[in-house]
This record gives C-alpha cells, structure tokens and sequence, in this order.
C-alpha cells in the first residue's frame, strides 16, 4: 500500500509484516495462555494438559486468581477470542482452546509501578481490589487479542520516503488496532494528518 503526502510529496510505503521470532506470548506478559490444539503449537509453552480436568487441577495448583476462557475459530486460518460469541460460537468449527490466568502475585506485581521521583519501585501491593481486578480482566483480554493478531499477521511495516525517494524512516512489529486499519497504525509513529495522505 502507497501514500503520498499532499503537502510534503513523502511517500510511505506499508507492507504486512511477518516474523515468527516476535511472537507476542514471548514478550513479558502479566498472564499465562494454555491452549491445546492438534494442528498448532499455541500458547506459551506446552505444559502437557491433555483433558479439562488436568486443567483446572492445574490451575488450582498455580493458585491462579483470574482465568478467562480461550475460544478458537479455525476455518482457513486461527483466530482465538475470549468470547464466544459470532463465529467463535459456531458449532463446527469453533470451540474451547484453553484459558489465560494470572495469579494474584503476577497481577500485583504488574500493577505495583515505579516512583518517578526516586526512580525506585514503589512496595509491592498487598491486596487485590476490585479496580486491580478489572484492571488485569482488561490486560489478559489485551494480550488474547493481541496474540491474535500475530497468529492473523495483523502486523505492518513501513517505509517513509522523501520527496527524492530517500528513505527517512523505516519500522516493523507494528499492530493495527481495532478500531483503524493500516495508516492509522503507522501514522502514529510517522506523525501528519490522515487527510494529507492519498
């Protein structure tokens, strides 16, 4: 996909992108995705649980304080949700992968930030409050959509040309959101208006 900027004559390339080495699930992630699938290596490691009950055995065992449902749609091609609704309730080709959990030392740790006057890290929380927990609901929902979009290569890159075909910057590993489709993505890091690129 080109554009050119009417103002500035840039022209910016955007290319999907690809690279299996920058699988989301090996970023540092507040939860942990277990999923099971027999045509895919999903998730972030293969822990081995082979039937539901080993997996809520297993969960017990991790003390795992939140635990969202992972729901797979695999006709062509995976896409995974945490709901089960559209296409992920269809009786042939979707059903139950796995969840992601967090327990309650993970989402502490995640939400116990840094002091920016002293630049030290503030003492871990000791209580989970409603807020935390609806706080980390959100990030596991985040980090399921997120690894979605890399098993969908959701994923641009771009190249930002001068008016003389000299390149001034370049990026890779950029997702696009829900909400916009590809210039969005990448105008938030090159910068300018939407309405000057055609």
């Amino acid at each position: 996909m080109d554009y050119e900027n009417t103002k500035t004559g840039e022209r910016l390339e955007i290319e999907y992108y690809s690279d299996e080495n920058d699988n989301p699930r090996q970023w540092d992630n507040m939860g942990t995705m277990i999923l099971n699938h027999k045509n895919y290596n999903l998730g972030d490691d293969d822990y081995g649980i082979e039937t539901y009950e080993e997996l809520v055995d297993y969960l017990k065992e991790q003390e795992a304080e939140i635990v969202i449902k992972v729901w797979g749609y695999d006709h062509g091609g995976l896409s995974i949700s945490t709901t089960r609704n559209g296409q992920f309730a269809d009786e042939w080709d979707s059903g139950l992968l796995g969840v992601i959990y967090a327990t309650k030392n993970e989402i502490l740790d995640n939400f116990t930030g840094w002091n920016n006057r002293t630049g030290k890290r503030k003492p871990m929380r000791k209580y989970l409050t409603k807020k935390l927990r609806e706080m980390a609901t959100r990030n596991l929902e985040s980090e399921v959509r997120t690894y979605n979009k890399y098993l969908n290569s959701e994923i641009v890159c771009y190249t930002l040309y001068d008016k003389d075909g000299e390149v001034i910057d370049n990026c890779g590993g950029i997702y696009v959101l829900d909400d916009e489709d590809e210039l969005d993505a990448v105008l938030s890091n090159v910068g300018g208006k939407r309405k000057d690129w055609e």
